[in-house]
């Protein structure tokens, strides 16, 4: 049994190996997307200065990651002196950084795409974890290779955007909020405290995850009859916060000028503004229409035709084991999450692309390893 077990190590090993090659080898070759320099240059100038007055939409925290390896270069220079810092004009900051002063743009991007990269890694590690976890090492290999070789993984894992970093984070608290309730371990709790904070301070759209948590334990803590769930949930979004409030530097302050002092302020207003926009919408094109407001229908199309067929037959033939054996309790903890993501995106005008379903992902391949066995845990 230990050799079998090591031998899935192994391949694990080896598949996430193929991962690493296969982005690193192509991220050397791809140019500069068009909002990468935007995510660099403000993780940087976070980073050296922790000013957030470049900031647009996303929060700090996977930018400055991403920026994370700049530190290594001697000579990098961030042009605080010039007018457009001064006035937060942040198009034209951006390409005096990364056009201008520095002369080595392709070096900087690429070395922001190695930590994307590195928590694409550590998502399929996790990938591997869990669905080896619920059904045996052997099976856990099948989620991990549908991870390793999907194109919309792959296309994402070598850029210098939020969308894996959020997805990397909503799925570790996920995951450790499952082991929470089921070996009712501190360390875990905190762990899914932790990350839960992370996937917040990663993208706004994470703030799915509060009312999921609320509904995962409130279903554990009626079906289980005990309130040591409620117990969980509250040191969680306890940590979380505080998390979320040392990314932002504990800083304090109002909301608007006059106002009452808050903790945060700058996420505070970013998540109105991102409400804002999603109510507003985007310029949209799908099958030779164009919207501002987007269609409902936006995003199962955009999975249907992106998404390999493989997975795809995977995800049906387990949705009808689950509905002929009827192990929904089992499987909530996977379903919840894409059913979650799948039903903000139907009532979403915020219609750009396929990367908004990027954290169903891994919950998907998860689920896909109850096909390889049966439904009690093996190894």
């Amino acid at each position: 049994m230990r050799s079998k077990k090591e031998g899935a190590r192994f391949v694990a090993v080896l598949l996430l190996g193929l991962l690493f090659a296969q982005t690193i080898a192509s991220a050397r070759l791809k140019s500069p997307t068009i909002d990468e320099p935007d995510h660099l240059v403000q993780g940087y100038a976070y980073l050296k200065t922790g000013d957030l007055r470049l900031r647009t939409q996303p929060p700090p925290l996977v930018n400055a990651i991403n920026a994370l390896p700049l530190l290594t270069l001697p000579g990098v220079k961030l042009p605080t002196d010039d007018l457009s810092w001064i006035q937060a004009d942040r198009p034209r900051f951006v390409d005096m950084f990364l056009w201008q002063v520095n002369d080595n743009a392709g070096q900087l991007i690429f070395l922001g795409r190695i930590s994307t990269i590195l928590l694409t890694v550590l998502l399929g590690a996790f990938v591997f974890r869990w669905a080896r976890d619920l059904f045996g090492s052997h099976a856990a290999l099948l989620a991990l290779f549908l991870f390793a070789f999907d194109p919309n993984i792959l296309a994402h894992a070598r850029l210098i955007t939020t969308d894996l970093g959020m997805t990397t984070f909503s799925f570790l608290a996920v995951y450790a909020l499952w082991r929470s309730l089921h070996k009712e371990a501190w360390h875990d709790v905190i762990l899914s405290g932790v990350a839960l904070g992370l996937a917040l301070t990663a993208k706004f759209s994470a703030l799915f995850l509060v009312p999921l948590f609320c509904i995962l334990v409130l279903w554990w803590a009626i079906t289980r009859r005990t309130l040591f769930p409620l117990l969980v949930l509250l040191a969680i979004f306890v940590l979380a916060s505080f998390t979320l409030w040392a990314v932002y530097g504990f800083e304090v302050g109002p909301l608007d000028v006059g106002g009452l002092p808050l903790p945060a302020p700058y996420y505070l207003r970013g998540v109105w503004d991102v409400l804002r926009l999603v109510e507003g919408g985007n310029p949209t094109f799908l099958m030779g229409h164009y919207s501002t407001t987007g269609w409902w229908y936006y995003f199962p199309i955009a999975f249907l035709v992106k998404t390999p067929i493989p997975t795809m037959l995977f995800l049906l033939a387990a949705l009808l084991s689950t509905a002929l054996r009827r192990t929904w309790q089992r499987d909530i903890f996977l379903l919840l999450p894409m059913a979650a993501l799948f039903g903000v995106t139907l009532f979403s005008h915020l219609n750009i692309g396929y990367r908004h379903l990027l954290p169903a992902l891994p919950f998907a391949f998860v689920y896909t390893c109850l096909l390889y066995t049966s439904p009690s845990p093996r190894d």
